[in-house]
């Protein structure tokens, strides 16, 4: 039965072949759907003895980039020298700002989170160029949740986003404890691995310490004594 579709023949005209390649190669070479397209390459790859002869004129430098890519493919990786963790890199080249976990790692380390341009043309000046020349930037999204990726980054810098903020996940929580975990101490704040008493809620909130419980609706019970004690 699953076969009949595709034995029965289907008529169209030239005109509607040729539209239907004109949507193919649009959609294909649409950088939206995929980024990757921005990144093409204009000069040939650099010789092994060019290599060699750059990366002994970068190790004289005092400061040597660190390099760690998001948003690339497992192919385009494999074939890039790069740092495996954000925590060990000093750039994060992206080719969106699509919030993955390397990317929300950088901002919360301060990290110089870069487009491919912050690649290809130090290559091709030879050069290191300036980080905030290059900073990545996403207009719409930026306008639309109301932030700036390079502000962000610079204040993560002078402060931890949590310095000083206590949190207590549930079970639970999406996404995962363990992500989310990471993400908060990479920014400075502390993870309750217990369940908060209400005596300790109730210190935080005579010293005003922030005390931020996130959970889910199926961890909802989990902090029913809190709100049996009158806390809201």
């Amino acid at each position: 039965l699953f076969a009949v579709a595709w034995k029965a023949p289907i008529l169209f005209t030239n005109e509607q072949w040729q539209r239907a390649l004109e949507v193919k190669r649009t959609v294909e070479n649409d950088e939206n759907i995929f980024p990757n397209k921005r990144l093409r390459i204009s000069t040939p790859p650099p010789t092994d003895e060019e290599i060699e002869l750059r990366r002994a004129q970068i190790g004289t430098l005092k400061d040597v980039p660190v390099v760690c890519f998001s948003g690339f493919t497992p192919e385009e990786k494999d074939a890039l020298q790069r740092a495996k963790n954000v925590q060990d890199c000093s750039h994060l080249v992206v080719l969106n700002l699509w919030r993955t976990m390397k990317l929300l790692e950088a901002v919360a380390l301060g990290k110089n989170v870069v487009g491919p341009n912050w690649v290809t043309d130090g290559y091709r000046c030879r050069v290191i160029p300036d980080s905030l020349d290059y900073f990545a930037r996403d207009e719409e999204n930026e306008k639309v949740f109301g932030y700036n990726l390079k502000y962000s980054v610079l204040k993560a810098r002078y402060r931890k986003l949590f310095q000083d903020v206590t949190f207590y996940l549930s079970p639970s929580v999406e996404p995962s404890h363990t992500q989310l975990s990471l993400l908060i101490e990479l920014a400075g704040g502390t993870v309750l691995r217990e369940r908060p008493q209400p005596p300790y809620v109730i210190q935080c909130i005579e010293t005003e310490s922030p005390l931020l419980l996130v959970s889910n609706d199926s961890d909802v019970h989990l902090l029913q004594y809190l709100t049996d004690c009158g806390m809201r």
